[in-house]
């Protein structure tokens, strides 16, 4: 028998303290003996449907953990076991599964969020992972070294806890690996981050072919992978529309239909940002992403489409940003297009 359970089942001392299931959270005392655990893996840890969060020391600046809900699992990271400010609040499958996002000292306005239907399921377990080093909140999926969503914090307070819920209706069951390191160096940036501030310019468009990403791409949209901005000659146009690496071509809207094409150019070193508008009201700080055949001034947008964050081109004379998927187009009157920096 594991000397830490035979402790555990025949020591009655006041000084031994049980954790969660399967793990031992404090020290074990007995006389002058003091034993503790190194790696520490929180398992099968249940959340009721709850506003108040279970708070747990961190041993790094990470977390790696998985977690079975139908919705709204949030992450609380603290400078202590309480849920006060300073405090950051991930959410995870917030908005009836519609989402991600992160919250500041509890304020409704988020400070990064990104569209993501149906992330959590109440059938499965789904694995995550959050840094809080460099001065940075990132949170990702699986083995993707590249966040998902991130935000940056000067004033970054020290993180000592981290507290787990499950709320609006739903109840969940967590593993949390509380010893992992994170990613180091940290990678590309985040799909749901505002562009830049590295870059101050409005971009160079980049040749490239056959799924090859340059450095310091855009990144427009998401779908089980980052999707960036591209354009390519299509009918004697230059038209805006996404890269997605993986399959090695850029996808471009036009005339009803949606087009595979293995040579483009992709849009890098921009410092713009995605602000949100609605049928032909183009920004004046809008930033050109190709012609029509005709002549007219295209510019780059994206928006959603079956809950699914994709780019595409913004055509003013239409009113609307036409995106692309699964072979067809689709015209939206509700999206977002990319400004110079401000």
């Amino acid at each position: 028998m594991n000397i830490f359970m035979y402790l555990a089942c025949h020591m009655m001392h006041k000084d031994v303290t049980f954790g969660v299931k399967k793990r031992v959270v404090s020290v074990i005392k007995r006389t002058e003996i003091k034993v503790q655990l190194k790696h520490s893996l929180y398992q099968d840890v249940e959340t009721e449907d709850s506003l108040l969060y279970k708070f747990f020391p961190v041993q790094t600046q990470a977390l790696k953990f998985s977690v079975q809900a139908a919705h709204d699992a949030h992450i609380a990271l603290a400078p202590g076991p309480a849920e006060a400010n300073p405090i950051y609040e991930v959410f995870i499958g917030g908005w009836e599964n519609t989402k991600i996002a992160i919250r500041r000292n509890r304020e409704k306005t988020e400070v990064a969020e990104l569209p993501f239907p149906k992330i959590l399921n109440r059938h499965e377990e789904r694995t995550f992972w959050i840094t809080f080093y460099n001065k940075v909140i990132a949170l990702g999926m699986n083995d993707e070294k590249t966040p998902l969503l991130e935000w940056p914090d000067p004033d970054l307070f020290n993180i000592t806890h981290f507290g787990i819920r499950t709320t609006w209706g739903a109840k969940g069951t967590w593993n949390i690996d509380d010893t992992w390191s994170g990613w180091e160096p940290p990678q590309k940036p985040a799909i749901g981050l505002a562009l830049g501030p590295q870059s101050a310019g409005i971009g160079v468009w980049v040749p490239a072919a056959h799924g090859t990403i340059p450095p310091n791409a855009v990144q427009g949209g998401f779908e089980y992978e980052q999707q960036y901005v591209g354009r390519a000659m299509l009918n004697g146009g230059l038209i805006p529309g996404k890269v997605i690496s993986s399959h090695r071509v850029c996808y471009v809207p036009l005339a009803g239909s949606e087009h595979r094409l293995t040579d483009y150019e992709i849009l890098c070193d921009c410092g713009g940002t995605w602000v949100k508008t609605t049928n032909g009201n183009i920004p004046p700080t809008a930033i050109p992403g190709g012609k029509t055949e005709d002549g007219e001034t295209l510019y780059i947008g994206r928006a959603e489409h079956i809950g699914i964050l994709t780019g595409g081109r913004v055509q003013r004379s239409q009113g609307l940003c036409y995106v692309s998927h699964s072979g067809k187009e689709f015209g939206k009157t509700d999206y977002e297009i990319l400004v110079e920096p401000q």
